[in-house]
């Protein structure tokens, strides 16, 4: 069976009977015969133009020292009208490439030229950031995909092993190229060695990221997310970025593959914080990273005095005040029942009046806070005998304290009840207290003792 040997270009230099051991030229260029000689001389055993053959023993008379080096009996035949009185040939056939030059009789000489030949097939390499990922033997003809996946951060590199050492492409060879200066999702990588065999490679670039769903949402690498309600999440790349078993969902820590997960739910516990960390791969090297947060534990917070004294919530004072609460909520405030608007962690309030808070965190719980400031001091009133009379007053009559307010009072510094009369002589102060702690003091004084006369 004849092989054909052609150049780069396609051009048809020899062809190569490898069982007979023997090399045709085209008609009237130069025949290459590779057989063990032993001295004799050999003719090839098919039609050809009547030619002169030269003999090794004929070639080592006319270059000996050449001869000497090389690693294979020849037979060189020529033309007659082209007999050359001197050769000089560099030989390495099955390796890499003939040279061949000849002067004849005229002193004309020939040109260099090349002859390739390939004695295996050719090895083809894709390599991804470096690393060989895929590895293939060439047959002309024929269209190869991969199986490799890229993405934009990758960089790519092709390499192609022949005996011949000569290779065209339409990306060269042993370059690194970056991916991210390609474009389109689909690289087809065209290869043709110098004896013609010609393939097609095909590997393909994602650049979509795993993403992950939760009620019919999409979010995206990088999301950190709240909910205040068990979720089912869903982890739903593109069935090309599916892989082998290397390829999947990892929650806290524990692996599954896409093949056995494509939702989990996600659930947490009343009164409490749970966050689940996800992290998900695909074929090309992508890594998307998700926090989702179940929680279902209401913002919390608390009111402080400007001496960072704690005040119960719903309650009053009669101090300047701010709400503390935790970084991660956002709050509203409505002052004297108008509308909301935007509060800062930490405002104070100052001016009479009353105060709602309403408080949101990520995962939209809720919490509400109110207060009261009161800078007003309380109203009282002192009777005797039924009659309203002036603060410190003097009278003989009974007397009683009383108030509209939710107050509580003091008289002479025990407790003292709405309304209780006192009938007793002395002198007696009322201290009147409301729920902000504003206090006002009534004074009065029973003398029941008649004037003497001296």
């Amino acid at each position: 069976m004849w092989e054909e040997i052609r150049t780069p270009e396609g051009k048809l230099l020899f062809r190569i009977n490898r069982d007979e051991k023997l090399v045709e030229g085209k008609k009237g260029e130069w025949v290459v015969v590779t057989a063990s000689l032993k001295g004799k001389k050999v003719k090839a055993e098919r039609k050809a133009p009547k030619r002169k053959w030269i003999s090794r023993h004929s070639l080592q008379q006319r270059s000996k020292s050449m001869m000497n080096k090389m690693n294979t009996d020849l037979c060189l035949p020529t033309r007659r009208q082209h007999l050359c009185s001197s050769f000089l040939l560099a030989f390495s056939i099955g390796q890499r490439w003939l040279l061949e030059k000849g002067t004849d009789k005229a002193g004309n000489k020939s040109s260099h030229f090349k002859v390739y030949l390939e004695t295996s097939l050719p090895m083809f390499t894709l390599y991804r950031n470096g690393v060989a990922s895929f590895s293939s033997t060439m047959e002309s003809g024929k269209k190869y995909d991969t199986g490799i996946y890229f993405n934009r951060s990758n960089v790519m590199r092709i390499g192609c092993q022949t005996s011949s050492g000569v290779v065209s492409s339409n990306y060269q060879v042993n370059k690194d190229y970056k991916l991210s200066e390609e474009s389109g999702k689909t690289i087809v990588i065209n290869v043709k060695t110098a004896t013609g065999i010609a393939s097609e490679f095909v590997c393909h670039v994602i650049d979509e990221k795993p993403f992950l769903t939760i009620g019919g949402k999409r979010y995206e690498d990088g999301s950190v997310l709240y909910f205040n309600k068990d979720v089912i999440a869903g982890f739903s790349p593109d069935s090309i970025q599916r892989g082998d078993a290397e390829i999947g969902v990892t929650i806290n820590g524990l692996f599954s593959s896409y093949s056995s997960i494509q939702t989990n739910e996600l659930t947490g516990e009343e009164g409490k914080r749970i966050s689940y960390s996800i992290s998900m791969n695909d074929r090309a090297g992508n890594v998307s990273k998700f926090t989702v947060v179940i929680d279902k534990e209401n913002p919390s917070a608390k009111w402080v005095d400007g001496e960072e004294n704690p005040i119960a919530n719903s309650g009053s004072t009669n101090k300047n005040v701010s709400l503390d609460y935790e970084a991660d909520a956002s709050a509203i405030y409505s002052y004297n029942g108008n509308e909301y608007q935007e509060y800062k962690n930490g405002g104070i309030f100052s001016e009479e009046g009353d105060y709602i808070v309403i408080l949101t965190d990520q995962a939209w719980n809720k919490s509400t806070y109110s207060i009261t400031i009161d800078k007003t001091k309380p109203v009282g009133k002192l009777y005797s005998d039924y009659e309203e009379i002036e603060d410190c007053s003097k009278t003989n009559g009974k007397v009683y304290f009383t108030w509209d307010e939710d107050c509580y009072a003091t008289v002479n510094g025990t407790p003292y009840s709405k309304n209780k009369v006192i009938s007793e002589e002395g002198e007696y102060e009322f201290v009147l207290t409301d729920k902000a702690g504003n206090n006002a003091v009534y004074r009065i004084e029973i003398d029941l003792t008649a004037p003497s006369i001296n």
